[in-house]
């Protein structure tokens, strides 16, 4: 198990939450399940390359990236939005933890030359390809995979369109990301695809009618559920509104 860590005193748990804000069970789920590979990946690396440094593209509030720094990773971080980077830099100061972090833009991005042995994704689907023409990115997963290694270990979370009644829950906006840009199972074929190995799963179908706070008896307990793998069995895939794993390019 990886330990978490900054220079304020903050507990690991209290990091995750902050990291986690929304949906944290399925997230935290998708953390523990990326540890292990996380783990040996870096192990390889301090041994190797130990100068390296890992990628995070995705939008919003960007906790994997928190997440990774807290890990011991130096991070570029290249957030699709400008706002909620602000959301992230407060949070990396909170932890004290923005010595880790490196901001980059679309443009940096796309000059660099050096290509990456970790990667993270957290809603970068949803930008690239038919989402980037909505969001004007000029971002395809081709970019994407031409920035990480022959080998490079990637991690990815994405919000999903879930089932009929997410789409139509009004508390589905506590995830900051509109309905039709959010993306399917169908869009991780190309992932499929450019992978020499890649585990996926499919998450998350109770905690999108609460809110992320929800201190209510039901609200707790059905979000714990949340965790259970035995709801994977019980639920269709495509019900669910969070896909997570990780690949190897």
């Amino acid at each position: 198990m990886l330990y978490l860590r900054n220079s304020a005193g903050i507990s690991a748990k209290s990091l995750l939450e902050d990291a986690f804000e929304f949906d944290f069970e399925v997230k935290k789920r998708a953390w523990e399940m990326w540890n292990k590979q996380l783990l040996l990946k870096m192990s390889e690396l301090d041994l190797q390359h130990p100068e390296y440094k890992a990628l995070f593209i995705g939008r919003h509030h960007g906790g994997f990236a928190l997440a990774a720094a807290a890990s011991g990773l130096d991070v570029d971080v290249l957030l699709l939005e400008d706002e909620p980077s602000e959301d992230l830099r407060s949070l990396l100061e909170k932890h004290e933890l923005s010595h880790r972090v490196q901001f980059i833009s679309l443009e940096e991005f796309h000059q660099i030359q050096h290509k990456y042995p970790l990667l993270f994704l957290q809603n970068a689907l949803s930008c690239a390809g038919a989402g980037a023409l909505r969001m004007h990115t000029k971002l395809s997963l081709g970019n994407i995979y031409q920035s990480v290694e022959e080998g490079a270990a990637i991690f990815f979370f994405e919000e999903l369109k879930g089932a009929w009644i997410h789409q139509h829950w009004t508390n589905r906006v506590k995830t900051r990301i509109p309905i039709e840009e959010m993306a399917t199972l169908d869009d991780f074929q190309e992932l499929v695809d450019a992978s020499s190995h890649c585990e996926i799963k499919t998450a998350g179908f109770f905690s999108t009618f609460f809110a992320p706070k929800n201190s209510s008896g039901l609200g707790k307990m059905l979000k714990r559920m949340e965790h259970l793998d035995h709801l994977d069995f019980i639920l269709p895939k495509r019900w669910k509104h969070a896909a997570f794993g990780w690949m190897t390019k």
